[in-house]
């Protein structure tokens, strides 16, 4: 709810047909944003339910609009197509009134009623892209609306009048270094950069915005170079190129940031297709977005910039995958189960390297079906038939966890759940294995067998 004004007493301007008015004073009245007023001849608001209203809005043309907002690009000139983009004039049946779409007026001094501030099209075009300021800000809001003069003498002096909002938008622009492409033309806002189904490595990328109070910041993992903050290279920023041309080196993950005054207002989002991963989630902020430790190719990129704190779905799949994180798991795993079973006086499990190879293949089969059934339809225990190990007892406790870094924080969980698997003497070897598909969801199955 914002404040709206409303004048007591006015003096009376004629021209081309339509009744401007002079205010001489105001006094406050609140009006909901996005909706449309109507004043009598004294700028009173005409209340909806009475006769008058009905009488006026059966005899008077409106302003139809799409939408009571307005969207152009920051720091970019207006147009009289963007202020009058998806608004007609219509009659109380909707047909459209081509020969009074002219006549709608401007008021950039929306909490008052003065025909001082009243503007043709061509006026508000030249008022907004003459100052700096206003094309940098974030939001301007204005009424447009019609004024009835002597063609509509019984209504001489109401007015119809919409507030509307027109909003600057940050855009982001960017473009890829394709293997046996070359540059791609730039696309922006989350459209896709680079290709889909073509096995084609991402090289290089440029990336700016349109926004002269942000900088965009970016750094690519190249393959046999690493991170471009490592190397002489340093990061890049504004449409500087980040990878390498004719060297055939493919980009592994990307890395973005925004600086400057505007920083704050906005968060870079941006999320890559990565080989043999897939689409990956939504990076955000400087995070890693793509892969390490696979040598796997980034294939496309998509780029937004939104306002701060806006919702946006990072749920699914992460954003980076690092081989790294998972290597060495299962046996920090079977350190921690160990020295937890010394502190009670019980004997080690043995780590068995074919308990942990089917570990590894029943980890893959759980991310797919979280199962004692075998996606083969077999049961699990079919697993140690095939890589030749013999037991008298078998125990699977199986795993899906969200977002957990490392084997320390998965032992919590493990120790405080079921502590059964790290304390019971019914078995003495042991499997670990660990298994991620992108998601941010990791898989872990764990084999305990006597023989």
């Amino acid at each position: 709810m914002k404040l709206r004004l409303k004048t007591n007493s006015l003096l009376l301007g004629l021209i081309s047909g339509l009744l401007l008015i002079f205010t001489s004073s105001v006094c406050a009245q609140e009006v909901e944003d996005g909706t449309t007023i109507m004043l009598n001849a004294n700028q009173q608001i005409i209340e909806a339910e009475t006769l008058e209203t009905n009488d006026f809005t059966n005899d008077t043309p409106s302003i139809k609009l799409e939408s009571y907002a307005v969207s152009v690009s920051i720091g970019q000139d207006v147009t009289a197509d963007d202020l009058l983009e998806g608004v007609s004039v219509v009659d109380s049946d909707g047909n459209v009134l081509d020969n009074m779409l002219d006549e709608i007026l401007f008021d950039f001094n929306p909490d008052s009623y003065s025909a001082d501030d009243y503007m043709t099209v061509e006026e508000a075009v030249d008022y907004i892209n003459a100052s700096y300021e206003k094309k940098n800000s974030e939001n301007i809001e204005y009424k447009i609306g019609l004024v009835f003069g002597e063609t509509y003498p019984e209504y001489q002096g109401y007015s119809r009048w919409s507030y509307v909002t027109l909003k600057f938008n940050t855009d982001v622009y960017y473009a890829t270094h394709v293997e046996n492409v070359g540059w791609q033309d730039y696309v922006s806002d989350g459209e896709i950069s680079g290709t889909f189904g073509l096995s084609l490595r991402l090289e290089g990328i440029k990336i700016y915005t349109n926004n002269p109070n942000l900088q965009i910041n970016y750094e690519t993992h190249i393959q046999n170079i690493g991170w471009e903050s490592d190397t002489d290279s340093g990061i890049k920023s504004d449409n500087e190129m980040s990878g390498t041309t004719g060297q055939g080196l493919r980009l592994e993950a990307v890395s973005i940031t925004l600086s400057g005054a505007d920083a704050d207002k906005y968060d870079v989002v941006y999320a890559v297709h990565a080989q043999n991963f897939g689409d990956l989630g939504w990076a955000k902020n400087g995070e890693y977005a793509g892969t390490a430790g696979y040598g796997y190719r980034l294939e496309a990129i998509s780029i937004k910039i939104i306002a701060k704190d806006s919702m946006i779905d990072r749920s699914g799949k992460a954003p980076f995958v690092n081989k790294s994180d998972n290597e060495g798991f299962g046996e920090q795993v079977i350190a921690l189960i160990n020295n937890a079973r010394a502190e009670k006086g019980l004997q080690p499990l043995a780590t068995s390297a074919k308990l942990t190879q089917a570990a590894q293949v029943r980890s893959k089969e759980i991310s797919l079906q979280f199962s004692t059934t075998r996606p083969d339809g077999r049961y699990f225990t079919s697993v140690l038939s095939d890589y030749g190990i013999g037991f008298n007892f078998v125990y699977e406790p199986r795993f899906y966890i969200f977002y957990f870094e490392n084997a320390d924080q998965f032992f919590e969980e493990l120790i405080g759940t079921i502590p059964e698997t790290v304390y019971s003497d019914a078995y003495d070897q042991i499997g670990v294995a660990v298994y991620q598909n992108g998601d941010v969801v990791k898989y872990v199955d764990i084999l305990c067998v006597e023989n």
